[in-house]
């Protein structure tokens, strides 16, 4: 092995903190049959270190059953992302600040929030812990160890730690439009038993209702850990997201995101198999699929090597998904840059679709409700059907979503005793209302 390191200069790193630079090449060899060898490396900044192929890991994997769905008019998701790293970071990126702003893109106007998630990401050494808190406007946030995996993404940690945190909406502190979030203790810090995991990017999705939409849509959100480097697969982190509804034709809203793309860092991204490296919105070209585009928060940055992308976009005319689809399936393969021979080593973990979906019948009865499109409708009504007394055969049924098409349908049942005396009403006359 060999390693030729440099001190080249000084960077100004967060607020105030003053760090070495290092350019390191490395190439190192390992003899005896099936020698291979790995590619150069050149970092600024840090040490990251190009994983042999076939090292082999673990992790907790990605999908294949969503952790949230939901239907409703006008469903749908937005979400906003950003890298979260301070240390080591190369060449082309701006090391992010402490505490920082996310933007977060407003829902449309009729809309109404349905589930916030937050999932952010660290490369550490030890065990990660079960739980940890990051500060969103003002407001802790305690995420639940949602994926991990060993090794980490080349940096020299022992692996990789993605947090989850799912908020109702009124116990969510993220704001949609401006000012924006200001986010603390989501970057480099100690955690567990490492003294500085490095930030490794955080991602915020919002699922909404849009009441004033005609399409009854489906929404599926899917989380965990793969990479190119902890997959069972060597090279090539890999996903699969179940519907809980079929596809049956219409738009197709894809979101991934993607920790630790760099620019010239060879890499390709498939969905059902077909290349899509460029393709789709927030990917780069072929060859380099993820290239660190996303920017820092409100402010302009370089347009690359800042470790975090999304892919967000309809992909419905890439034809990629059949018509009764209930499933995709999603990978990354690392692979030698055609310019500069370095491959990437990147991970996914946050994930989500959305689609038009077909209604069905929905049969409601007094004292039962139901949840077409997360309201729930109330049929009121006392049952009883008394001549001349017209409020107590009154049946209204509220909370029923926009457009909605009601039956009413009525019959007798024969009296399980004879009448003990009176008499037997009209057929009566029921008024139905609609609100």
């Amino acid at each position: 092995m060999w390693c030729a390191i440099k001190r080249d200069r000084l960077l100004r790193l967060g607020a105030g903190i003053a760090a070495s630079i290092l350019t390191v090449l490395c190439s190192t060899t390992w003899a005896g049959e099936g020698e291979q060898e790995r590619g150069p490396v050149r970092v600024l900044g840090g040490t990251r270190d190009a994983a042999q192929p076939g090292d082999g890991g673990s992790e907790t994997g990605f999908g294949p059953a969503p952790i949230f769905s939901h239907k409703g008019f006008g469903a749908d998701f937005v979400k906003c992302g950003v890298a979260t790293r301070v240390f080591a970071l190369s060449a082309g990126g701006i090391p992010q600040t402490e505490p920082f702003i996310l933007d977060c893109p407003p829902l449309p106007a009729a809309a109404t929030p349905v589930q916030v998630f937050v999932v952010w990401n660290w490369l550490l050494d030890g065990a990660p812990p079960a739980t940890d808190t990051i500060i969103i406007n003002g407001a802790p946030v305690i995420g639940t160890l949602s994926g991990s995996g060993t090794p980490d993404l080349c940096w020299g940690k022992s692996g990789e730690a993605s947090y989850k945190a799912q908020l109702a909406p009124g116990l969510s502190p993220v704001i949609h439009g401006p000012p924006g979030n200001l986010i603390f203790g989501a970057t480099d810090k100690a955690l567990g038993l490492d003294p500085l995991a490095y930030g490794e990017g955080i991602s915020i999705l919002c699922v909404y209702d849009d009441p004033s939409s005609p399409d009854f849509r489906t929404v599926d959100v899917h989380c965990g850990y793969s990479s190119t480097e902890s997959s069972p697969v060597p090279l090539t982190a890999l996903g699969t997201m179940n519907f809980s509804n079929p596809y049956h034709g219409g738009d197709f809203h894809f979101f991934l995101n993607c920790l630790d793309g760099q620019i010239k860092f060879g890499d390709d991204f498939f969905i059902n198999g077909v290349n899509v490296s460029g393709a789709v919105a927030g990917t780069n070209v072929v060859t380099d699929a993820w290239a660190g585009l996303f920017p820092f928060g409100p402010t302009p940055s370089p347009p690359n090597d800042n470790l975090y992308d999304h892919a967000n976009d309809d992909i419905s005319g890439l034809a990629l998904i059949p018509l009764g689809a209930q499933t995709l399936s999603w990978t990354t393969v690392s692979s030698a840059h055609p310019v500069t021979g370095i491959r990437d080593c990147v991970g996914h973990s946050l994930g989500a679709v959305s689609f038009p979906t077909k209604q069905t019948w929905q049969v409601w009865s007094p004292g039962e409700a139901c949840q077409p499109s997360g309201v729930v409708p109330v049929l009121a009504g006392t049952g009883k059907a008394i001549s001349g007394d017209p409020a107590l055969s009154t049946i209204t049924l509220t909370g029923a979503p926009p457009s909605s098409v009601a039956f009413f349908v009525y019959g007798f049942t024969p009296l399980r005793a004879p009448l003990a005396g009176g008499t037997l009403g009209p057929t009566p006359t029921f008024l139905i209302t609609l609100a």
